[in-house]
């Protein structure tokens, strides 16, 4: 600070005055002459806008500091707020982006100020402010406001989501002081309770339900309370003879508790030991091979049925030497995996084809399936039908069926199939090449019309003509006409079929064979 001396000052000392306090200014000052062309500016300028004065210096500060927008745009001064100070004899102020001497934008705040002597405007002051740090002060503001706010409403939408899904759980759900007093019910515990929610908060829950006090719930629900520990038992309710699953988390303020009405289940359990019984008689009369394994593979039991199939005696059974995963060859050693995973997660495994190894050493073909039994994932049970009179069946049929397409195509014959009540015409590979068409096309179903369009169109007429006679009067149906093949030849061939009928006498499918 200086202290202007008492004598009269001359303009030597208000000038030596006047630079002491603007170089000493933290606010960054420029002068303009009347042209508005920079006479002066502090070193505080100076630090602000990266130039000095003499690079500065008869030159309009506008084309120096603020010559672009941060756009890349030209700024022309003609629409500089700043500039109007002069010739508009009036105080202006504002913000405005500057440009540093080393290229990079700032904001700044400004204030620029006529100076006036007696004949009029000769200069313009400008104070200028980097309000840099003052944006990041209200952006970071403005975004601990957003950002307070953002946290209270995910706070209150936490909340209602989480009442919400409160509300839609199935299980009874409340909460409690350490009083016992009700603080929350959602809409499956005021069911529960049956009374209404107006009835209940607020309420010490031994009040309500007095014939609970010294009941095993009583004890546990204090001993949760006391212990800090979650507590979890099933309880049966004598007043209303049912079963409840209670589950209880204490924390310092409140206890919350589930309560799942589980009476249904255990009514279940009873049923299932019923049948367990039932499939132990089922078991043990031989009807179909049965057998119980455990997760390790071993089979700790089999009925009678089940040990002539695979060969084995009760006394390798007694002693342990029967496991279904020695017996079961290696290439069915994935799909046995994924029946197990299948039990694990489903309770039971979709049956399947497989093979076992027969004690003597042969393989032995089977269906089998299984589960696993209620509450025990370790062990289950399983089925094996054999299916060695089948496969010998589909062995000997395949080979009848080998055998007639042999001679078939000794024979130069092809055969063929209207289907009738979905028009379409079933073939094998030969009637396909004849006609000219997709095999795999043909052995799956082709429309009537590929059929008929193979026909010559001398032909086409007469043939289709006779077979809509077979049809109608069941006789056979014989024509001879031609095709062309897929080299261009035409060739005559002769055609034997007859029609098929339903119950009521219509014609549902039409089978022949041309050669």
């Amino acid at each position: 600070h200086y202290r202007l001396p008492r004598s009269p000052l001359n303009a030597l000392d208000y000038q030596r005055y006047f630079e002491a306090i603007c170089n000493n200014a933290t606010l960054a000052l420029f002068i303009m002459d009347e042209r508005q062309h920079c006479i002066y500016m502090n070193p505080a300028a100076e630090e602000l806008t990266g130039y000095t004065l003499s690079e500065v210096q008869g030159r309009p500060l506008h084309d120096v500091v603020h010559h672009t927008r941060p756009d890349g745009r030209s700024y022309p001064l003609s629409e500089c707020p700043i500039d109007r100070a002069f010739p508009q004899n009036n105080q202006e102020q504002g913000e405005e982006i500057f440009v540093h001497k080393e290229g990079h934008f700032y904001p700044v705040a400004y204030t620029a100020s006529p100076i006036r002597e007696a004949h009029g405007v000769v200069g313009t002051i400008i104070e200028v402010r980097n309000i840099t740090q003052d944006k990041i002060n209200t952006q970071a503001r403005q975004d601990a406001i957003a950002r307070e706010r953002q946290l209270r409403q995910e706070a209150e939408t936490a909340k209602t989501q989480t009442e919400q899904i409160l509300q839609g759980i199935t299980d009874a759900f409340s909460v409690f002081d350490h009083n016992w007093c009700f603080t929350f019910v959602n809409q499956a515990a005021i069911d529960t309770i049956g009374l209404p929610k107006a009835q209940i908060l607020g309420q010490c829950l031994w009040d309500l339900f007095p014939d609970l006090v010294g009941t095993p719930l009583y004890e546990k629900y204090q001993q949760a309370l006391a212990s800090q520990t979650t507590v979890e038992f099933e309880f049966l309710y004598p007043t209303w003879n049912r079963w409840f699953q209670f589950r209880v988390y204490p924390s310092a303020t409140s206890i919350a508790t589930f309560t799942a009405d589980i009476t249904e289940r255990k009514r279940t359990e009873q049923a299932l030991q019923q049948s367990e019984a039932r499939f132990r008689s089922l078991f043990d009369c031989n009807i179909i091979p049965l057998g119980i394994w455990t997760s390790e593979g071993s089979v700790v039991d089999a009925n009678q049925a089940l040990l002539d199939l695979i060969g084995y005696a009760q006394e390798d059974l007694k002693a342990g030497r029967i496991n279904w995963r020695e017996l079961t060859p290696p290439e069915y050693h994935e799909r046995d995996r994924i029946a197990l995973v299948e039990t694990e997660t489903r309770g039971y495994s979709t049956p399947h084809e497989k093979e076992y190894i027969h004690k003597a050493g042969h393989r032995v073909p089977i269906l089998i399936g299984g589960g696993a039994f209620p509450g025990d994932s370790s062990s289950g049970f399983f089925f094996a039908l054999d299916l060695s009179d089948r496969y010998r069946a589909q062995a000997e049929l395949q080979e009848a069926q080998t055998q007639l397409k042999a001679a078939l195509q000794a024979g130069a014959i092809s055969t063929w199939r209207w289907d009738i009540l979905n028009n379409r015409v079933i073939t094998d590979e030969s009637f396909a090449h004849l006609f000219n068409v997709d095999p795999v096309k043909a052995s799956q179903g082709l429309a009537i019309d590929s059929f008929i369009s193979g026909i010559h169109e001398d032909d086409r007429d007469r043939v289709v003509a006779s077979i809509q006679k077979a049809m109608e009067t069941g006789e056979s149906y014989v024509a001879e006409y031609r095709v062309r093949t897929a080299s261009g030849e035409e060739r005559w061939v002769a055609a034997r079929g007859c029609a098929e009928y339903d119950s009521h006498g219509n014609p549902i499918s039409f089978p022949g064979a041309i050669a």
